[in-house]
C-alpha cells in the first residue's frame, strides 16, 4: 500500500483547500489502482498455475484410461470365450468337454484420480477460473467420477464370480492341499483371489450341479455387461478429457471437439459411436 502525504503547506484559502483535497483523492486513487493490479497479478498468476496442475491432471488420467483399455481389450474376448464355453457345457448337460482359458495376464484397473481439482475445490481457488471453464471442469470430473463408479461395478461383479469359483478350484502354485486345509475360509478366498491374477485360480468344472453351471453362467453375464459399461463410461471420459489437453476451456468447445452436433445429446453421441 503506498502512503500518500498531504502538502506541507498550510491551507488558507477554498482554493488551497480543494487542490489540497484532489491531491489526497488522486494519491488515494493511484494507491488503490496499484494494490488492485498487484491483487489481480496474484490471481491470475494463481489462475495460471492450477490451470497448468489441471493440465497435468488430466494427461495423468488420460495414462490411467490408456491402461484401463488395455486391460477392456484382453478381458472382454476372455469373459466371453468363457461365458460361451460354460453355456455349452450347461446346455449339454455337463456332458461335454470343458478346458478353463487361463485369464489374461492384464494389469488390474487404475481408476482416474483428481488431488488438485479436489483441493482447489476445497480451497475456493476454483475461484480463479472464469465461469465457462470452470464449468467444464465439473463436466469433466463428473464424468470421471461416473466412470470410477462403473468400475467399481465391474469390480464387485469380477469379485462375486472369483468367490463363487473358489468354491470348485484348488490352489495351484505355492499353496498346498495340507496348508490350505488349515485356512479358514476367509483366509482361503484371500489366497484364491491373490492367485486369480496369477492364472493360479482353475475351477474344476465337475464338481459343479446344473445349477452351479446355471449361477456360473448369469455372474458370467453380469461380468461382462458390467465391463461393457465401464467401457462405455471410459470412453465418454476419455474423449472429454483428452478435450482438456487440446485446449478446451468451455462445454461448447468440449463438445464441438468430441463432434458432438446441436440437438443431439452430447452422451448419446458418444456411446453411439463407441457401439460402431
Amino acid at each position: 500500500m503506498l502512503d500518500v502525504h498531504a502538502p506541507h503547506e498550510a491551507v488558507h484559502t477554498w482554493k488551497g483547500f480543494w487542490i489540497h483535497l484532489g491531491t489526497i483523492s488522486i494519491g488515494l486513487l493511484i494507491a488503490l489502482g496499484l494494490e488492485q493490479a498487484v491483487v489481480s497479478l496474484d490471481h491470475l498468476h494463481e489462475r495460471h498455475r492450477l490451470e497448468q496442475d489441471l493440465q497435468l491432471e488430466a494427461k495423468k488420467n488420460l495414462m490411467l484410461m490408456d491402461i484401463d483399455i488395455t486391460y477392456f481389450d484382453a478381458m472382454l474376448p476372455w469373459l466371453l470365450q468363457l461365458r460361451g464355453d460354460v453355456n455349452a457345457l450347461r446346455e449339454s448337460g455337463a456332458t461335454s468337454k470343458f478346458v478353463y482359458p487361463p485369464p489374461p495376464k492384464a494389469q488390474a484397473i487404475w481408476l482416474p484420480d483428481a488431488p488438485y481439482w479436489n483441493s482447489a475445490k476445497e480451497s475456493a481457488e476454483v475461484r480463479l477460473l472464469p465461469r465457462d471453464e470452470a464449468g467444464m471442469y465439473d463436466l469433466v470430473y463428473a464424468q470421471q467420477n461416473r466412470m470410477k463408479e462403473r468400475g467399481l461395478t465391474y469390480g464387485d461383479a469380477l469379485f462375486q464370480m472369483t468367490q463363487f469359483l473358489a468354491r470348485f478350484s484348488n490352489l495351484e502354485g505355492d499353496e498346498s492341499a495340507a496348508h490350505m486345509s488349515q485356512m479358514t475360509a476367509a483366509q482361503r478366498n484371500q489366497a484364491v483371489l491373490a492367485n486369480f491374477s496369477k492364472g493360479m485360480l482353475v475351477p474344476i468344472a465337475s464338481r459343479m450341479s446344473p445349477e452351479d453351471l446355471r449361477e456360473w453362467y448369469g455372474l458370467l453375464n453380469d461380468a461382462v455387461a458390467q465391463l461393457i459399461r465401464f467401457r462405455r463410461s471410459t470412453d465418454l471420459a476419455y474423449s472429454v478429457t483428452q478435450a482438456v489437453i487440446h485446449g478446451a476451456t468451455s462445454d461448447e468447445q468440449l463438445f464441438k471437439m468430441m463432434g458432438a452436433r446441436p440437438g443431439k445429446e452430447p452422451e448419446a453421441a458418444a456411446e453411439a459411436s463407441a457401439k460402431n
